[in-house]
C-alpha cells in the first residue's frame, strides 16, 4: 500500500481544499504522448497518399533481390476467394487441376443488387471506398482471375472457360466518367486495342505470358477501392450516365518479360514493369466485366540494381510496390491477386513457357503471329 501511496503522492498532489489535482509534468507528459500519437498516425496516412494511385516516388536502393514480385506472401487455398484471416494451412496434397465450381451469387448466399451494399470509407477526403458485404468482392476476382490468366499462358477464350463465363468479361471502352480519389467524377481515358485488335484477342490459340527473368509470373493486382456511378445531392440522385451502378479500380504490376505463342511461332520481348489501374464494371448477378486500364497515370516500377535512366515520370521502386500489396491488405482484408492466389483459388497455374523462351526473339515470329491472327479474323467475318 505504501508504494501505492508514493505513486499517487508522486502524480498528483493535493490543494488547500484538500481535493487531489494532476501535477503540471504529468499533464505536460500527457499532452506530449497524445502528440506523438498523432504524429504517428499522420505519417501512416502519409504513407498512404504516396502509395495512391498517380502518385511515384524514388527512394534509395531497396534490399530486395532484383524479379521478386511477392514470394511466400501468403498460403494458397483451396477454397473460394481467400481473405486476409481466413487463410487455411497448407497440405501435402497437390493442387487440384479440375476446375472449381465459382461460388454463384444468389439472394441468399450474397446480396446481387447493388443496392443492398453499403461503401464505406476507407480513408478521410478519399472518394474511393470499401464495399460491405465483403462477399461482392467473389465476383470481382473471378473477372481478375480472367485477366490474370491472360497474361501466365491462356487464351482469352480458354481464360473464360476455365472461370465458367460464357463469354469474354471484357467491354471495352475509350472512355468512362469515373471517380478520381480525391478530385470527383470526371472523364477519364481508357487505353484500349482497336477494334480490329479485340477480334484478334480472341484468337483461341493465341497465348501470352508475363514473366521475369527467371521465368516466373510477374503480374500482380490489388484493390484500390470501389465507388458507385452517381451522385447524391440532398434527396436527389443524379447519374453519370454510365451503364455499371459500381466501378472499382484495381492496379496492375506487371514484371520485365513478355511472351508470345501462337502454333509453332514464339516471340520474346523485354517490357517495361509498370502499374497500371484496371477498371470493373458490375454487371449484375454477380458479374463484372473488365473495362481496360486507364490511360494515366501509368507509373515504372525501377527494378533493383537498374542503371537505366527512368521512361515514364512517374516512378515507384520495387520494394515501395511490394510495401503496397501489404498497405492494401490491410485496408480490403483481400490478398492480392497473383499466380498463387490463383492456383489456390482455383487450382490453375501458369502454363508452362515455351523452351529456350529468352531467346526467342526474333521479329519475323511476332509479325507471323499477327498475320495469323488477322487471318483467323478474317475467315470469321461476315
Amino acid at each position: 500500500m505504501g508504494s501505492q501511496d508514493r505513486l499517487k503522492d508522486g502524480l498528483t498532489y493535493r490543494d488547500l481544499a484538500g481535493r487531489r489535482r494532476v501535477r503540471r509534468y504529468v499533464l505536460a507528459a500527457t499532452a506530449i504522448f497524445s502528440l506523438i500519437i498523432v504524429i504517428v498516425f499522420w505519417g501512416w496516412w502519409q504513407r498512404g497518399q504516396l502509395l495512391a494511385p498517380g502518385v511515384g516516388g524514388r527512394t534509395g536502393q531497396p534490399a530486395i533481390a532484383a524479379g521478386q514480385w511477392a514470394e511466400g506472401r501468403h498460403t494458397p487455398t483451396g477454397t473460394q476467394i481467400a481473405r486476409v484471416g481466413a487463410q487455411t494451412a497448407a497440405t501435402a496434397e497437390p493442387a487440384s487441376t479440375a476446375v472449381p465450381l465459382f461460388y454463384a451469387l444468389t439472394p441468399d448466399a450474397c446480396p446481387a443488387d447493388p443496392k443492398a451494399w453499403e461503401l464505406l470509407q476507407i480513408a478521410k477526403n478519399d472518394n474511393f471506398k470499401r464495399i460491405d458485404p465483403p462477399c461482392v468482392y467473389d465476383g470481382l476476382a473471378r473477372t481478375v482471375a480472367w485477366d490474370l490468366l491472360r497474361v501466365t499462358g491462356y487464351s482469352a477464350p480458354e481464360a473464360a472457360e476455365a472461370l465458367g463465363f460464357t463469354d469474354l468479361p471484357w467491354h471495352p471502352l475509350p472512355e468512362i466518367i469515373g471517380m478520381t480519389n480525391t478530385q470527383g467524377p470526371k472523364p477519364i481515358a481508357l487505353a484500349n486495342p482497336s477494334d480490329e485488335e479485340v477480334k484478334r484477342s480472341r484468337h483461341p490459340d493465341a497465348h501470352a505470358w508475363i514473366v521475369n527473368r527467371d521465368g516466373k509470373p510477374a503480374a500482380t493486382f490489388t484493390l484500390r477501392g470501389c465507388y458507385r456511378t452517381e451522385t447524391i445531392q440532398g434527396d436527389r440522385v443524379k447519374s453519370w450516365g454510365v451503364k455499371y451502378p459500381v466501378v472499382c479500380i484495381v492496379a496492375m504490376d506487371q514484371g520485365e518479360w513478355a511472351v508470345m505463342e501462337l502454333g509453332s511461332h514464339r516471340y520474346v520481348t523485354r517490357s517495361l514493369p509498370a502499374r497500371r489501374f484496371f477498371m470493373y464494371g458490375y454487371a449484375g448477378e454477380g458479374v463484372w466485366v473488365s473495362l481496360g486500364y486507364q490511360r494515366e497515370p501509368f507509373v515504372e516500377i525501377r527494378l533493383p540494381g537498374s542503371g537505366d535512366p527512368a521512361v515514364l515520370p512517374l516512378t515507384m521502386e520495387l520494394e515501395q510496390i511490394v510495401q503496397d500489396w501489404k498497405f492494401t491488405t490491410g485496408l480490403h482484408g483481400l490478398l492480392p491477386w497473383d499466380a498463387a492466389w490463383l492456383e489456390g483459388a482455383f487450382g490453375l497455374s501458369m502454363r508452362t513457357l515455351p523452351e529456350n523462351w529468352q531467346s526467342l526473339n526474333d521479329p519475323a515470329e511476332y509479325q507471323a503471329i499477327q498475320d495469323e491472327k488477322e487471318a483467323w479474323v478474317k475467315e470469321r467475318l461476315p
